[in-house]
């Protein structure tokens, strides 16, 4: 089922840097954990009008425009109290450090295997960080896939502190993981690629969207 939307639409030129922006396939959704919503493409705004991506040709900018052509729409997330001044600039500086890079394409394929690692070692890496027996963990790759990038925007950035880092591996993240985990912003609405585009009933986000009182707040 479709559902015409009343609230929780916003434009391009409402998207501001450290904006997420999640992107939306009907044909990528599937029955397996972290696919199910059908949000198979994460990205950042890095600057007005630019959206920072790895796509199958490596990390670029892009912007909502182009994403709009690829996808059928698009949901921006904010944290408010993340980007000050100083964070704005790294991540600025994270963006031209990207540009270039690699899609990770063996790490998204080992997703599954990596984020089960990930989970059942989360405590032990953790402990051995305050007990300083670990080294923090490494500064991003050389290869990234989209939703890998984002998070490690975010660590690069210090949004995700250094004592958090250890339970925040970007290779154990996809879009749908973002979506639903409030470090990396609350829903602020969606771009439709044209008037009259219908979200679908069961999406991701819709009970924000419906909700006035919520928009209200945001």
């Amino acid at each position: 089922m479709i559902r015409k939307l009343e609230h929780a639409l916003v434009t391009a030129d409402d998207i501001i840097p450290g904006d997420v922006i999640l992107c939306y396939s009907p044909d990528m959704r599937e029955a397996r954990s972290g696919r199910e919503s059908g949000y198979s493409h994460a990205a950042i705004c890095c600057e007005r009008g630019s959206i920072l991506e790895s796509s199958g040709g490596g990390v670029r900018l892009t912007n909502a425009a182009a994403l709009l052509d690829e996808y059928g729409h698009v949901a921006v997330l904010r944290n408010t109290k993340a980007w000050d001044g100083n964070r704005l600039s790294l991540l600025s500086k994270f963006a031209d450090a990207s540009l270039g890079k690699q899609f990770n394409l063996s790490g998204l394929k080992e997703y599954d295997a990596q984020r089960e690692e990930a989970l059942s070692t989360q405590l032990r890496r953790i402990k051995g960080y305050f007990d300083n027996d670990e080294a923090p963990e490494a500064r991003p790759s050389s290869r990234l896939f989209c939703s890998e990038l984002v998070v490690s925007a975010f660590i690069e950035t210090g949004v995700i502190g250094k004592s958090a880092a250890p339970a925040f591996r970007p290779c154990t993240f996809l879009p749908q993981d973002i979506a639903i985990d409030l470090i990396f912003g609350f829903f602020i609405g969606y771009i439709l690629p044209y008037p009259g585009y219908r979200i679908p009933e069961d999406d991701l986000f819709i009970n924000y969207a419906l909700d006035e009182n919520f928009m209200k707040s945001v």
